[in-house]
């Protein structure tokens, strides 16, 4: 008996991966966030639906991996490794290991409005995501904002099932 269920617990499994291979290549860009976003929340849904409820830990803190990208025409192109903490995040009171990648972009335009804050060659950006579910090494539950805290709370709500940030 122990058998038969392994076999029917193994094809359950077949739709989540056809659906991670669905997502598989999406190149995510600001113009199609919503794509991202309907892929992840079924990706979520597809898990929670399997009875993957226990594998998702949405504030296991160690499974949280961050980056801040930093663009500014006066910035020397380097990378660190630092701690971050963050008050009332939905993990709670948290402290992270967080990679800093800065790149100078001096040069990179001739037109002056593209190194206005906020702009092109001028901006700050933290992408989080959750370690222990990728497919082809590419996270399924992730976010990308302006800030640590507001990357925390968009990870959680997509892990949550409300779809990429």
């Amino acid at each position: 008996m122990k058998r038969y269920f392994n076999f029917y617990h193994y094809l359950m499994i077949i739709p989540a991966l056809v659906l991670y291979t669905n997502c598989d290549g999406y190149q995510s860009t600001s113009q199609d966030l919503n794509s991202l976003s309907s892929c992840t929340h079924s990706a979520s849904l597809s898990l929670k639906l399997l009875n993957f409820d226990a594998e998702l830990d949405c504030e296991n803190v160690d499974l949280i991996k961050c980056e801040r990208r930093s663009f500014h025409p006066n910035l020397q192109t380097d990378t660190t490794v630092r701690e971050e903490c963050v008050e009332n995040a939905p993990q709670g009171s948290i402290c992270l290991t967080l990679t800093e990648r800065s790149y100078n972009t001096g040069g990179a335009s001739d037109n002056p409005a593209d190194y206005a804050p906020g702009a092109a060659y001028n901006f700050e950006e933290v992408n989080c995501y959750l370690s222990r579910f990728s497919h082809d090494q590419k996270p399924i539950f992730q976010s990308s904002t302006g800030n640590l805290k507001q990357s925390l709370i968009a990870l959680h709500k997509s892990c949550l099932g409300g779809g990429a940030q």
